[in-house]
């Protein structure tokens, strides 16, 4: 009988006994649950340098392939430098970490604000933009590789724009359209003058018979303009737009359009009787911008001369320069 009460009291002191272990238990278990929860890693991009505005780079003309490399080098050395320095800016806001340079103008960073993904987006300096995936896309350093090429090919635009000058002083008011474009390469270009100056230009490109693309830029003070396609990066690299055998270029401009069509030329330079020939399509108007070096002083200026002929209706033509120029090894020439 004496029994019963104490296992009574027991009893009870062991359920209380649980109880408080239960429930401080739990308390504990959930303070030590939320100081060892694993923070999420901040996601890790790849930037890099992107290409330069062309028409903001001065280079000398008819730039030949070694010394493209050169300007190429240093120009990408110096947007790279400036990619770097907006970087590091974006890292002292805390929006970014863990810059870490890969080489070739390319970098490797921590996001830690989505807000910067945005700003590293907007980066005149800054080309492709993506996840980290362990390695460097190949796709990265081909917009580099493209450079030097796309270099000697703008430097012909310091020839053409001398002979634009020269017509649209003789004839002001036409709307003239130039077009480089290479039949083995997609890189291409369009300029022209007579536009209105200092006015927006309209660039339409079609392809049987359909708008193919558009741009817009704008003339400078003399009415001379020039469209180049910007360069896509990644996943594939590949120009906003080419120019293609047949296509129909429309340039308009001031409420005046004119338009021509894409025509492949080739030929070639007679440097004793100063006659160059070659063939083209049927009954097109031909040009010749003649560049000629100074022998007494090579690296300075050269002559810029311009001669104008016609295909006939078979596509070929033969147009001699002697009064304008003689090419005596010392000139090159530009249909």
């Amino acid at each position: 009988m004496l029994n019963h009460p104490n296992k009574s009291i027991v009893g009870k002191l062991s359920l209380f006994a649980m109880v408080v272990i239960m429930v401080f238990g739990l308390g504990g278990g959930t303070a030590i649950a939320q100081g060892d929860a694993p923070q999420q890693e901040a996601p890790t991009y790849l930037i890099t340098t992107g290409l330069p505005n062309l028409q903001s780079i001065e280079s000398p003309s008819m730039l030949d392939g070694e010394a493209a490399q050169r300007l190429s080098g240093k120009i990408m050395v110096k947007r790279s430098a400036e990619l770097r320095h907006e970087l590091r800016k974006l890292e002292q806001q805390g929006l970014i970490a863990n810059i870490e340079p890969l080489g070739n103008g390319t970098y490797r960073l921590n996001v830690l604000d989505p807000s910067a993904l945005t700003r590293l987006g907007k980066l005149e300096s800054a080309g492709a933009l993506q996840k980290d995936e362990g390695e460097v896309p190949a796709c990265f350093d081909a917009a580099q590789a493209k450079l030097p090429e796309m270099l000697v090919q703008t430097s012909k635009m310091q020839i053409f724009q001398q002979a634009q000058i020269e017509e649209a002083n003789i004839n002001p008011a036409a709307l003239k359209i130039e077009i480089y474009f290479n039949l083995y390469f997609d890189w291409t270009y369009v300029h022209g003058s007579g536009a209105a100056p200092n006015s927006e230009v309209k660039l339409s490109i079609l392809r049987g018979g359909a708008e193919l693309t558009y741009d817009y830029t704008l003339s400078d003070s003399s009415g001379n303009y020039i469209f180049y396609p910007d360069y896509q990066y990644c996943p594939e690299e590949h120009y906003a737009w080419t120019i293609m055998k047949g296509d129909t270029i429309k340039v308009t401009s001031g409420g005046v359009t004119s338009q021509t069509v894409a025509a492949p030329i080739s030929g070639w330079a007679n440097p004793v009787n100063n006659v160059v020939s070659g063939a083209t399509s049927p009954n097109r108007s031909i040009r010749l911008t003649i560049s000629q070096i100074n022998r007494a002083n090579p690296c300075g200026s050269e002559t810029i001369k311009t001669k104008t002929g016609a295909a006939d209706s078979a596509g070929n033509f033969s147009i001699d320069t002697t009064s304008v120029i003689d090419f005596d090894r010392s000139a090159s020439v530009i249909l």
